[in-house]
């Protein structure tokens, strides 16, 4: 399981006179300021107006903004390939809907013209669920296939 690793909330603003100092009771001049359009926590500095986002969270930008654990989504995806699984029969087993399975497969196949991102999801893959390259094979071609079947 990934750990959490805190990042420390300083206003980027060289110009600033707030400039790389933590955050604390008395000093909170930074505040929320909605989502980057990857779904990136934006925010604002209320002493130069400076907005900013948080570092990127690769998981994140898998999926962008979801309710449901980027993880979560690729291991329904894996086990669906690898042991053969219907998306109906997932459906039943995980209790998500299957329009929202074949919505995430189809994402998955979105990102196969970056090729940044498909290593990002091997890679992945084959740390976290320890895939070897065969079974990165038939998950991708399983992604294919449903490609294929929205087509239609």
């Amino acid at each position: 399981m990934k750990e959490s690793v805190q990042v420390e909330l300083v206003c980027q603003n060289e110009n600033c006179p707030n400039y790389a100092k933590s955050q604390s009771e008395k000093q909170h001049n930074l505040q929320k300021f909605g989502f980057t359009a990857k779904g990136c926590q934006r925010y604002i500095c209320s002493t130069c107006r400076q907005t900013f986002s948080e570092p990127y969270d690769y998981d994140a930008l898998l999926f962008g903004k979801r309710r449901t654990a980027p993880e979560t989504i690729l291991n329904m995806l894996v086990k669906a390939s690898i042991d053969g699984i219907s998306l109906f029969r997932l459906t039943k087993l995980t209790g998500h809907k299957e329009d929202a399975i074949r919505s995430w497969a189809y994402e998955v196949a979105s990102y196969r013209v970056s090729e940044e991102m498909v290593e990002r999801i091997n890679s992945h893959l084959s740390e976290r669920n320890g895939l070897s390259e065969e079974e990165l094979k038939i998950f991708w071609a399983f992604i294919e296939a449903k490609e294929q079947n929205r087509r239609r």
